[in-house]
This record gives structure tokens, sequence and C-alpha cells, in this order.
């Protein structure tokens, strides 16, 4: 199967579960013990609130979960090719990294932006920026190798990248993660439409190896948990791809 081109249309949008173009997951990310993460909930990002985002962040401009937060919405909100947006998520972004480095979602979303920014450069410059795209999103697993959210995201990353940046091994390794994870209970924190896109991210996967039936039995198995959304419609447009 043919890749499509580095990052194009990575964004992670809080009210949706799947890229248009790719069918791919849209990752959300939640509150994990003893972090300072906010907390999980499906409110869309949208212009308002990305609006009520700054408002906070001018109150405290040097606060790294707030500049975060901006950050993201940012990202979020703007389509692929805003160039502007795109800057200032990076700005932002950059400013939480700074001040924390160590945040692993500040260090994955930069790594994002990065990556869609490579998106949408020149052909000359853009393995150059993926590469370091990737690898921001590669320290952001360093940080937190266990994150199931982390895991999807670099996974969907991955799976969308170009061949010649050399994700094969690093894409493995989530799948690997995402397959295992998704094998034992799911841990009560995990919504059911993100144990749905890892079900999805399976499928992609295996799809873009040409292994049909496997990818059948993951895109059949995010139907089953999520009958009647969009979760079963997506899966149901893959299926009738092949």
């Amino acid at each position: 199967m043919k890749k499509r081109p580095i990052f194009r249309d990575l964004r992670l949008q809080s009210n949706r579960f799947f890229i248009p173009v790719a069918g791919l997951i849209l990752i959300l990310y939640s509150s994990t013990p003893g972090r300072a993460e906010p907390p999980y909930n499906q409110t869309p990002r949208d212009e308002k609130y990305l609006r009520e985002d700054l408002t906070r962040l001018a109150a405290d401009p040097d606060n790294p979960v707030l500049l975060r937060e901006a950050g993201i919405s940012y990202f979020q909100v703007g389509s692929p090719e805003n160039d502007e947006y795109l800057k200032s998520a990076a700005e932002l972004l950059e400013k939480a990294y700074k001040i924390n480095p160590d945040d692993s979602f500040t260090v994955m979303f930069l790594g994002c932006t990065y990556g869609q920014e490579a998106g949408n450069a020149s052909i000359f410059s853009r393995k150059k920026m993926a590469a370091r795209a990737f690898e921001f999103i590669d320290r952001a697993i360093a940080l937190e190798p266990g994150s199931y959210r982390l895991r999807l995201m670099r996974g969907l990353s991955g799976l969308k990248a170009d061949g010649r940046c050399g994700r094969d091994k690093p894409l493995k390794e989530d799948i690997d993660f995402i397959r295992s994870f998704l094998k034992a209970e799911p841990p009560e924190d995990v919504p059911v439409h993100l144990t749905g896109s890892g079900l999805m991210l399976l499928g992609n996967y295996y799809d873009s190896l040409g292994d049909e039936e496997t990818a059948r039995k993951y895109w059949n198995m995010a139907i089953k948990i999520g009958p009647g959304t969009e979760l079963e419609k997506a899966a149901q447009e893959k299926l009738g791809e092949i």
C-alpha cells in the first residue's frame, strides 16, 4: 500500500475519532495520577475553546500546563494548511517545553506540530523536518513508555509516515504494545473510543501489510464495541474498501 506524504493531516482533534482522509484514529489524552495534566473531557476544541485557553494563559503566561493546552488547541483547531495556527502552536509548546522538558504530552504534541509543518514544507526540507519531529515523538515515548495514549499517537504518526523516515521498527513496537494492551482488560480510566482507536489502528496497520484477514478481525472488533457510533461507521468504511 502506498503511504501518504509525511505527516499529512496529522491533527489530533478531541471531538473526532478519525482523520477523514486516511480513516485513522485521532487520539485524546487524559490525566494520570501524579502528573500535571488536565482532567479528561470530550469537549470539542473549537475557536471558542481556543479563546478560553488564551484567556487563561494571559492571566498566567509562564504556566507550562496552560502553555501546553493553548498550544494543543492551536494545533487541533487549525486546518493542516493553516501555517499561522501551526506557528502559534509551535511557539507555545516550545515555551512550555523549555519550562518543563519532561512533560510527555508537551513533547509529543510539539513533535506532532513539527511533523505537520514537515507535511506542509517543500520536498527539499521535508525529510529533515520530519526527522526532528520524530526525535520529539520518540522522546515522549522514552519519558512515558507505558502510556497507551502516547503509543497510539506515535503509532498513528508512524503508520502515516513516508517510508524514507525509517519508522518501521518503532511502529512495530507500538503495534505490539497496543495489541498486548488490548488483550488484557482495559483499565477503567480508558474510554471505549480509545480502545476502539487502538483496534482501528491495528486494522489499518495489518491492511498496510496486505494482511486483509487480520485487518478485518480488528475492524470487526471495533464495530462490536461501538455499535451505532462513528467508530462503527469508520470500521464499516474500511471493510468496504477491501
